[in-house]
């Protein structure tokens, strides 16, 4: 009875002391649990070379079986993925610090790349205000020199701003560029800086020394690399010369075209036509007007009216036919009715044409054929 007494003792203490050694191997598991989860996204030195000490007391521990390490470190590392379960295997631990390194590292370079700062051009205001102040002045002749004194440096931004600011004249924005082109090897005349001086120079009262003189300097320009001019620029030009009623000017610019590699638009045929057509210079005209039909390319309704009855005026009739049969045919849009009118009273006036001005009258459809009354007679007293 004495030795079943012992026997159930020593069964109890070695119970208990299996679930002393199971609770403290609890604990060391949720103290590695807490230092993996503190970390789950980035594997760095620091949790490793935490984990390493927890994996050397186990090791020191005598109570603790190679068993128990296998388990540990599959049951506590399983949530956390196969990755950093590979990288806390013995004798991986250094496969573990290289990819941490290569972390940090990639870390370290884009902070720098984005670190980095753009460098920003700052327009020197002091050599501004001292340009300016010679463009606002009258025009003399040692303009050029005092250019030379300033020691300008001419970036992009610097020369839009000197273009866009008012009460500078055009006629020494003009010298300025034609003296930068020789004195400054490196300024480099863009579309955006000749699209805005022509605009600039075209703006406003037009005087007639400064389109030619911009003529010149965009046909410098465009000389020596076409892909800077564009049509707007020409077609400025083709405007100011309209205005100021220089035909041949007009036609220059518009056989420069091909020259510089551009195509003309509607704009550029009706201003062309107009410019011609206002300085009686009609053959011109006749000639722009059919390379216009050819293209197919024709203005809108009130601009076609409005070269109808130029050429009605001009005593151009068939002319003027020619472009109301294109309107009607290759873009038919509404036309202005006086226009049309014009033209059936012009296509009258000639024996040849009056069988035009007829077949004109069946165009004229509801309520437009009430009130066509003008045509109409405009032919019959033609038969009569």
């Amino acid at each position: 009875m004495w030795r079943s007494a012992v026997t159930a003792r020593a069964s109890l203490s070695t119970q208990a002391a299996q679930k002393l050694c199971a609770t403290r191997n609890q604990v060391l598991s949720s103290k590695t649990l807490t230092l993996v989860d503190q970390s789950p996204h980035f594997p760095t030195r620091s949790s490793l070379c935490q984990t390493r000490r927890f994996l050397s007391q186990l090791s020191e521990n005598p109570s603790d079986s190679d068993s128990a390490k296998g388990q540990h470190l599959s049951v506590d590392f399983g949530e956390n993925g196969d990755t950093q379960r590979e990288n806390l295997t013995p004798g991986n631990g250094l496969v573990g610090e290289e990819k941490g390194d290569t972390q940090m590292n990639i870390f370290s370079h884009s902070n720098v790349e984005f670190g980095e700062v753009e460098e920003v051009y700052e327009i020197d205001l002091e050599q501004l205000e001292s340009l300016l102040s010679l463009l606002q002045s009258s025009a003399d002749g040692c303009l050029e020199s005092s250019f030379d004194g300033l020691n300008l440096t001419l970036h992009p931004e610097f020369v839009i701003k000197v273009i866009e600011t008012p009460l500078v004249l055009a006629e020494n924005l003009i010298r300025f560029f034609k003296w930068a082109l020789k004195e400054k090897p490196e300024f480099g005349v863009t579309t955006h800086i000749l699209d805005a001086l022509v605009r600039a120079t075209c703006s406003g009262l037009v005087r007639k020394r400064d389109v030619y003189s911009l003529w010149d300097l965009v046909k410098e320009v465009g000389e020596k690399e076409n892909t800077v001019v564009h049509v707007e620029i020409l077609n400025e030009l083709i405007s100011s010369f309209s205005k100021l009623g220089k035909g041949k000017a007009v036609l220059e610019v518009f056989n420069k075209f091909g020259d510089f590699g551009c195509v003309p638009n509607a704009d550029t045929y009706y201003f062309t036509i107009e410019a011609l057509c206002r300085r009686s210079i009609f053959g011109w005209a006749e000639s722009v007007c059919e390379k216009m039909l050819d293209a197919g390319i024709l203005p809108d309704g009130e601009k076609v009216g409005r070269i109808i009855s130029w050429f009605c005026k001009g005593k151009k009739a068939k002319d003027a036919h020619l472009v109301y049969s294109s309107a009607a045919n290759v873009k038919p849009q509404y036309l202005p009715p006086a226009s049309v009118y014009l033209l059936i009273s012009s296509l009258c006036r000639e024996d040849e044409t009056v069988k035009l001005a007829l077949d004109m009258l069946d165009d004229f459809a509801g309520e437009a054929r009430k009130y066509a009354i003008k045509p109409f007679s405009a032919v019959v007293r033609r038969f009569v």
